[in-house]
């Protein structure tokens, strides 16, 4: 299949991927907010959603408080959850969304009553497109208990975007192996499309995969790759190259990192330093070091591989800066090196 862009989920808020959301409501329109986070919940980045609607209070719409309700449970933060449905019910008592709400959030707590009254609900309301949705949402997170009623709607709408959903909901309640087998179960209808390989490639990454982390790299191409995914997982992909003992490559793919936070350009370039360090490659781990970016530790160990390489001069000059930034005793010991050299 011929690759079709990925929404820009930011651009309603004027970000790139994966920039630091506004920290409330008053400095951004909460309408917006909800938009990219529906928008980031659709492309599988519930993590993006979930930031999104906390900054805007759960969202502008009965809908968007049900996305917000249904990300705390699966992320784990089930009172939370609870509270934010009492309080959009309080707004909001009849809406559909937020029964849907409900039911995803108890079977994401283990309630398995919410099955039985999903049931009598789609027994009343067959077509009702919240149930339908709940029935996708409640089956990808315990397939085992899903109710046959569930099962039959699931196995009527199975199209690519309700595999993503549920591939992305296993992957946000920590189930990596169990997203990926899901996507593997969609390849025929999700190959070579950016939502399906960037969510691809975000499983592969938390499942250690790296043979199909490298087929969705190689899926997406550098500029997709660069733009559509997040600098962790461009990260810990290096990282785990680094560990099969493929650190140039590693330290290759860690250039896609570009829209990463403060404390992820940090570990980026501590760890392409470290790559190339490794490698053998010190005027590469140079350049990197020269940025300033890397830890103060990985620019330390660099200046002693310099050391050892016969560079003292080049080890002087990028260590005594690195020193400084570290406290107690670890900077002192530092110093007290560095002017040996």
């Amino acid at each position: 299949a011929a690759a079709a862009p990925a929404p820009d989920c930011g651009a309603v808020l004027g970000l790139p991927a994966d920039a630091a959301l506004p920290a409330g409501a008053a400095t951004a329109d909460r309408r917006a907010l909800s938009e990219a986070a529906a928008c980031w919940y659709e492309v599988g980045r519930y993590d993006r959603a979930r930031e999104a609607l906390r900054a805007a209070d759960g969202g502008a719409e009965p809908v968007h408080q049900a996305l917000y309700v249904i990300l705390l449970a699966v992320g784990g933060e089930h009172g939370p959850a609870a509270d934010a449905l009492a309080r959009a019910r309080e707004r909001w008592p009849r809406d559909r969304a937020l029964l849907r709400a409900d039911l995803v959030r108890r079977v994401a707590a283990g309630d398995a009553g919410a099955w039985a009254e999903l049931d009598a609900a789609l027994a009343d309301r067959p077509d009702d497109p919240q149930l339908r949705l709940a029935a996708a949402e409640m089956t990808a997170l315990a397939p085992d208990a899903a109710s046959a009623r569930a099962r039959a709607v699931v196995g009527r709408e199975e199209g690519l975007a309700a595999r993503l959903n549920s591939a992305a909901l296993r992957l946000d309640a920590g189930d990596a192996p169990a997203c990926l087998e899901l996507l593997r179960a969609a390849a025929a209808q999700g190959q070579g499309l950016v939502p399906y390989e960037t969510l691809r490639h975000r499983c592969a990454v938390m499942a250690a995969d790296l043979e199909a982390a490298g087929e969705a790299l190689l899926a997406l191409g550098p500029a997709q790759a660069a733009a559509q995914l997040p600098a962790g997982a461009i990260i810990e992909h290096a990282r785990l190259l680094g560990l099969a003992g493929q650190g140039r490559s590693g330290a290759r793919l860690i250039e896609l990192a570009r829209s990463a936070t403060a404390d992820e350009a940090v570990a980026r370039d501590s760890l392409q330093l470290r790559l190339l360090r490794e490698a053998g490659d010190l005027d590469g781990a140079l350049a990197v070091a020269r940025r300033g970016l890397a830890s103060p530790q990985s620019r330390a160990n660099l200046a002693r591989a310099l050391v050892a390489a016969g560079r003292p001069a080049d080890a002087k000059a990028l260590v005594e800066p690195a020193c400084a930034e570290m406290k107690g005793a670890e900077g002192r010991e530092c110093l007290a090196w560095a002017r040996s050299l």
